[in-house]
């Protein structure tokens, strides 16, 4: 689950807070978001890439296993940073 969802979760259930504390748990949940954001753009080009060459075997073309290879080295990889 992603961190901007938890903080969604969690906040109405530490209240009372002050307002420094709600202000910087909004900065945050937005810097958060954005980062989260930033990275499912190229998660999701990497998975449609994946898909493609996986297809792509699967339709008779000659499989590119380096290609493939590297693509989920890039999967892996930004999946980390999107979990950590």
């Amino acid at each position: 689950m992603l961190l901007s969802h938890w903080i969604r979760i969690v906040i109405p259930q530490v209240e009372p807070l002050t307002k420094e504390q709600l202000l910087g748990i909004r900065n945050l949940q937005e810097s958060s978001q954005q980062a989260e954001d930033a990275i499912s753009q190229p998660m999701e080009a990497v998975q449609h890439s994946l898909a493609d060459t996986v297809a792509g075997s699967l339709l008779g073309s000659s499989p590119d296993v380096a290609n493939y290879m590297g693509q989920m080295a890039n999967w892996a990889h930004l999946s980390l940073l999107c979990y950590r």
